[in-house]
């Protein structure tokens, strides 16, 4: 049996997830357009990161060609991994790992996935320093694409001789389940609508479970006491148990059948609204590579809008709407139309005013002229 690096990070998602795949018996995944857009940003982030090791790792360490690997893989007895980048120290027998990473820091799994590829490689190579090659937060585009800025290289070494211990515990356990014949006893997720497996994880699963209760799934100890008490409906959740009032709120309605509705509330929200009311939504694209000048990496570039506006009560409903197609900034030509199309008084409404709010805050902040 052997167990890849990606065998390993599904196993820490969940046990019974490693056992279902290393047996075929995970459904395809079907490709759709964001999946196929995920893919299309990591090849973008990897074109730019050898772009990175050509002008910048290459004449850093005086490397030769011969002192540079990419995508090279090892394989042992029972544990396989790929290194994006392995650089020769100069004079030396030791090599750097250099792992791309298509976000802006480097995340908790980032350390299990990149400690489980040293250890392999230490199997055939005297590993110096590993780093992760990341996304730089605080880099704006301004002109061409800066690969020396768009990047961060951040020194994990420390942080993975720490963890080497533990990930050779997890993996020989990783090795274990996929060598079983059943997963009974093993733990499946706690996501059964992200489930990969439901029907070897979640077996006879409530349509309304304990996994549904808002938020509730980020205290382990509490789902396991449910989990443990054999209570997986969400109406079977006992009255004294801990819930935060929210929680215990949605428990409530759902074990009581009747809705909770605040009319004195209601009635104050609509009662504020001042006519005309303008009803927007926004769509967005954040790139992981910023496409134009003032963006940087994973900012959202609005480059649609829908606005319907009431001008009166019970009046009739107006809409309005922007699509950008060519391939520049949206934002003038977006907030130009939305400027003529929004009166200087009345309320907006959307849906999520976190977002629609964010992009505003955004947009004002990269073309001062429309921050009023």
């Amino acid at each position: 049996m052997l167990i890849t690096k990606s065998d390993f990070l599904i196993y820490l998602d969940a046990p019974c997830h490693l056992w279902a795949f290393k047996r075929d018996l995970v459904p395809t995944q079907e490709r759709n357009a964001y999946l196929n857009h995920l893919s299309a940003q990591g090849y973008e982030v990897e074109k730019w990161a050898l772009k990175y090791l050509a002008d910048c790792l290459v004449p850093e360490y005086g490397a030769m060609p011969e002192d540079v690997l990419i995508q090279q893989t090892v394989t042992t007895e029972h544990f396989e991994a790929r290194a994006d980048i392995l650089i020769r120290q100069h004079g030396s027998d030791l090599w750097d790992i250099y792992e791309i990473k298509s976000s802006t820091e480097v995340k908790k799994e980032h350390y299990y996935d990149v400690t489980f590829q040293t250890l392999v490689f230490e199997a055939q190579y005297k590993i110096g320093r590993v780093f992760v090659m990341h996304l730089n937060r605080d880099y704006i585009r301004n002109g061409d694409v800066d690969c020396k800025q768009l990047f961060h290289i951040e020194d994990v070494s420390t942080a993975i001789n720490k963890m080497k211990e533990e990930v050779r515990d997890l993996r020989a356990d990783a090795l274990y389940v996929a060598e079983q014949d059943s997963c009974e006893k093993f733990t499946g997720c706690w996501k059964p609508k992200e489930c990969p497996c439901p029907d070897i994880c979640h077996i006879d699963l409530p349509e309304y479970s304990i996994f549904d209760i808002n938020n509730f799934t980020r205290s382990k100890k509490k789902v396991e006491q449910l989990l443990a008490a054999g209570v997986r409906n969400v109406h079977d959740v006992p009255p004294e148990f801990d819930l935060s009032d929210a929680q215990r709120l949605q428990v409530t309605v759902a074990q009581s059948g009747n809705p909770v509705i605040d009319l004195k509330t209601i009635k104050a929200e609509l009662q504020a609204l001042l006519y005309p009311l303008y009803f927007i939504d926004y769509e967005t694209f954040n790139p992981a590579v910023p496409m134009y000048d003032r963006y940087g990496p994973f900012s959202h570039i609005p480059f649609q809008y829908s606005l319907h506006v009431q001008r009166e009560p019970n009046g009739n409903i107006e809409h309005y709407e922007f699509l950008h197609l060519d391939k520049t900034d949206p934002i003038p030509d977006f907030l130009r139309l939305l400027q003529e199309q929004l009166g200087s008084s009345g309320s907006i409404l959307v849906w999520n005013k976190t977002f629609e709010g964010g992009r505003n805050k955004d947009m004002g902040g990269m073309y001062p002229e429309f921050s009023e």
